[in-house]
C-alpha cells in the first residue's frame, strides 16, 4: 500500500483535495439537502486509494459492492473503510465547482 499512498500524494495536493472536499459537501448539500454530511480528508484519500488497489487486487469489472463480500470480497479493503461510506463518496465525489459550472453555461 506504501505505493498506493505515494501515487494518491503524487495526483492530489493537500489543496486540491481540500477543494474537492469542499466541492463535495456542497454536492450532497445541493442533492439532499443535508447541511451536516461531512467527509474528512483521510475518508476522501482511502476512498481514492481504495478505488485504485480494486483495480490491482481484483479485475477491473469486479463488482464494486462484492469488495465487501465474505466469499470474494477483499478484507483489506473492507477494512479500511465501511461500505456505506464508501457508495456516499462514490455517488456524490465532485472534482469542480458546480456553481461555478451552471453560471457558464
Amino acid at each position: 500500500m506504501p505505493k498506493l499512498i505515494e501515487l494518491c500524494r503524487l495526483i492530489f495536493d493537500e489543496p486540491m483535495l481540500r477543494n474537492i472536499r469542499k466541492y463535495t459537501v456542497e454536492e450532497v448539500s445541493r442533492q439532499t439537502g443535508d447541511q451536516t454530511w461531512d467527509v474528512a480528508l483521510f475518508e476522501q484519500v482511502m476512498f481514492i486509494r481504495l478505488v485504485a488497489a480494486r483495480d490491482v487486487i481484483v479485475e477491473h469489472n469486479f463488482p464494486v459492492v462484492s469488495l465487501w463480500g465474505k466469499q470474494r470480497g477483499c478484507a483489506m479493503l473492507s477494512q479500511t473503510a465501511p461500505r456505506d461510506k464508501f457508495f456516499e463518496i462514490m455517488i456524490y465525489l465532485r472534482f469542480e465547482d458546480r456553481k461555478a459550472k451552471e453560471s457558464f453555461a
